[in-house]
């Protein structure tokens, strides 16, 4: 007959430990025998009595700290400092903006909260007039800035910020050595184009406010017309608080056969309710394509979703700029990072036609929305 294996010694010795804590009710933290002590009193190498130790440990009866012992019980990882994120979010000129653009920075916020950081307002001018003092940014571990309609000083902030920041909501990249999440544009219009190809139009109408944002995308809307091959580009400004609507009444001899494009859905649907008055039919007299897709998020002066668009997911967006934040303060990578969201081509029914060329009916009228990815 075989004899029985003996178990192997440190385990032994384990089982033994184990079973004392378990009978004279050892309180946590009690200490044990250090590990020249255990091996004196079994008997055995320092190797041994370490291994016993090890054992217990990786089981969480005991727990280790360097210089100073072991001790009964499992180690409480001290919760990590909560980290504080000063957030500058801009006010807005009306409701319907507040909606589009607040409502991302909401849930930046919220994602922030759920990974145990406190979170601080910055008031807007700290980033446009300056704060001397410093006072808003004091303790601060890192910087979520919304550049919606709002041009950041930007000698400012290159002298004072000295701690991760990330900008989000913007249109264009900012000269800055910080991090931005941006929408790629040039996506939604590349296709955008390529669908309006059967279409043959003689030009392109583009309607814009004059604020930085809507000057940059009327700019990537020109580039990327050009290289679509049109020559005939035409912008049209519009005063920030013109009545758009009058300004649709004049341009209702000029939309014939032309592909509008316009820098913000609030003059989008300014000018849809302008060429409706005047009798014009949405895919058979016009074509109006504007930014942002506020329709998307219920902000809707028609009874269905109408106003084709070129968006991106802002929500999205924003817990990106979030993430990106976290982790450069917790691992500085020493790089400054650009991140682009793809745009996105919404074609709904002031647009449902072009596929099949003016004055054609389509096969069926029952796509009132239909999201075209590049």
């Amino acid at each position: 007959m075989k004899s029985a294996k003996r178990k192997v010694p440190y385990l032994e010795i384990a089982e033994e430990l184990r079973e004392r804590i378990r009978k004279e009710n050892l309180a946590f933290g009690t200490p044990l025998m250090s590990c020249r002590e255990l091996a004196r009193y079994y008997k055995v190498s320092l190797s041994t009595a370490h291994k016993a130790l090890l054992h217990l440990t990786e089981e969480g009866v005991l727990y280790r700290r360097h210089g100073s012992g072991t001790y009964v019980g499992r180690e409480e990882v001290p919760r990590e400092r909560p980290m504080v994120i000063g957030c500058n979010f801009r006010r807005r000129p009306n409701e319907r903006m507040e909606k589009l653009l607040f409502e991302p920075e909401i849930h930046a916020m919220e994602y922030l909260r759920t990974q145990n950081c406190t979170l601080r307002m910055v008031p807007p001018e700290t980033f446009t007039v300056g704060d001397p003092a410093g006072d808003s940014l004091l303790g601060l571990d890192g910087l979520l800035i919304s550049t919606t309609l709002s041009t950041l000083n930007a000698s400012y902030l290159l002298d004072t910020l000295k701690i991760p920041t990330v900008l989000f909501q913007g249109e264009c990249e900012y000269n800055l050595p910080f991090h931005q999440v941006l929408p790629d544009q040039m996506t939604g219009l590349r296709t955008m184009f390529r669908t309006a190809k059967a279409w043959n139009f003689d030009g392109v109408l583009i309607v814009h406010h004059n604020h930085e944002n809507a000057c940059f995308r009327k700019n990537i809307c020109i580039a990327a017309a050009e290289e679509a091959g049109y020559r005939n580009i035409e912008t049209i400004p519009a005063a920030e608080y013109e009545n758009v609507y009058k300004l649709g009444l004049r341009l209702v001899r000029k939309c014939r056969n032309k592909l509008i494009f316009t820098a913000s859905d609030l003059i989008t649907f300014d000018l849809i309710r302008a060429f409706s008055d005047m009798g014009l039919q949405p895919s058979r007299d016009y074509h109006v394509v504007g930014f942002d897709n506020i329709e998307g998020i219920n902000i809707r002066p028609c009874p269905v979703p109408m106003a084709t668009a070129i968006y991106y997911n802002r929500e999205k967006a924003a817990i990106i700029a979030a993430k990106l934040l976290l982790s450069e303060i917790r691992n500085p990578s020493g790089y400054t990072h650009i991140m682009k969201i793809p745009t996105e081509f919404i074609l709904r029914e002031s647009g449902l036609n072009w596929k099949y060329g003016a004055f054609e009916e389509p096969p069926s009228q029952n796509h009132s929305e239909k999201g075209i990815r590049p």
